[in-house]
């Protein structure tokens, strides 16, 4: 027990330290991206004065390299957000250490009143099985958990399970990476159902003679009209 709160620890210091050396490189490229972007500007107007094509060649390849240099620096952002949510969820498994374990879901939205063990086992609700063992960070992964303990599951399944249990047992970096990745995602039970009901609805084009005509002569006529009228306009 208490190697691993020193492993979560020294994890939890080390991601908030890279972190910080994150933010730090990001608020320094901020002034230069400043710099560099009225530098470039105070230039291109300098060469509009002498020559417009030029000034507005140089003002082209600017923005180009501004594009790739506002993606490298917005990446230094993204960095420090991974690593603080890296520094979250190994001070969440040093609190799960001591039985703390209000900061994982305790699954009562998940719960089926008709099945007819899920509300008499604890297996919901605060200091749950599913709030001990939930580490999913997402509507649908906390979904697909609540199945699995409200749901038998045959002995070659059990099995599977137990195999990859045992592969990501040693995958400590990966597994943390993963559940970071999916609290960085927004999701909600409002968004599932709203994208299932979207897929139940009929086809909106497929009913409706008129489009599903137009579907086939829209492009065709765009073709003619660029082969055959505009070449013809003066």
């Amino acid at each position: 027990m208490q190697a691993l709160k020193d492993l979560y620890t020294k994890r939890q210091e080390d991601f908030k330290s890279a972190a910080a050396a994150y933010r730090s490189k990001y608020n320094r490229f901020a002034l230069v991206r400043l710099v560099f972007f009225l530098l470039a500007s105070a230039i291109a107007i300098g060469l509009g004065s002498y020559s417009f094509p030029l000034a507005a060649g140089f003002y082209l390849l600017f923005l180009g390299i501004f594009y790739r240099f506002m993606k490298w620096h917005l990446g230094i952002k993204k960095a420090e957000k991974h690593h603080k949510g890296l520094a979250l969820v190994n001070q969440h498994e040093m609190l799960a250490l001591d039985y703390t374990t209000a900061q994982f879901g305790d699954g009562k939205d998940l719960v089926d009143h008709s099945h007819a063990y899920s509300l008499d086992l604890d297996i919901f609700g605060p200091y749950s099985f599913f709030q001990y063992c939930n580490r999913a960070s997402s509507y649908l992964g906390r979904r697909k958990l609540a199945e699995y303990l409200q749901q038998p599951a045959s002995a070659p399944e059990i099995k599977q399970r137990q195999a990859a249990i045992e592969e990501l047992s040693g995958m400590l970096d990966w597994r943390q990476n993963l559940q970071v990745h999916g609290l960085e995602t927004e999701d909600s039970p409002l968004h599932v159902q709203a994208l299932k009901s979207w897929l139940d609805e009929a086809p909106f084009l497929l009913e409706h003679t008129f489009y599903k005509i137009a579907m086939y002569v829209v492009p065709f006529w765009s073709l003619f009209t660029l082969i055959f009228i505009l070449p013809n306009q003066p």
